[in-house]
């Protein structure tokens, strides 16, 4: 929970304007939510993977956020990192809870 308060105002910041119920597109909803923490969505048990895939730190090129991709960069994409990885390790502990795949 420390590691996403951390990262919130960056996912607020390049995210939410498409992954938020009032201003995404009903595909991007779909693959993830962030109306809740938690994220939600059909994509949002492997969230950690997908953002450091659309973002770049895999080795390949950023593909988010969709209108600057390869945008988030230095301490942003640090600390969306650093909450990846907490992210992990509390979803292979459980204490994100049960996830609903949502369709």
């Amino acid at each position: 929970q420390e590691a996403y308060e951390r990262a919130r105002p960056v996912f607020a910041r390049y995210c939410a304007s498409c992954h938020t119920s009032g201003a995404g597109t009903r595909s991007a909803l779909l693959h993830f939510t962030m109306d809740r923490y938690p994220f939600a969505g059909h994509h949002a048990d492997q969230i950690s993977s997908t953002i450091r895939d659309v973002l770049g730190a895999n080795g390949q090129p950023a593909t988010m956020p969709k209108d600057r991709p390869g945008v988030v960069q230095g301490d942003e994409l640090r600390i969306i990192l650093d909450w990846a990885n907490a992210f992990d390790r509390a979803h292979a502990t459980g204490k994100h809870g049960e996830h609903r795949h949502e369709h």
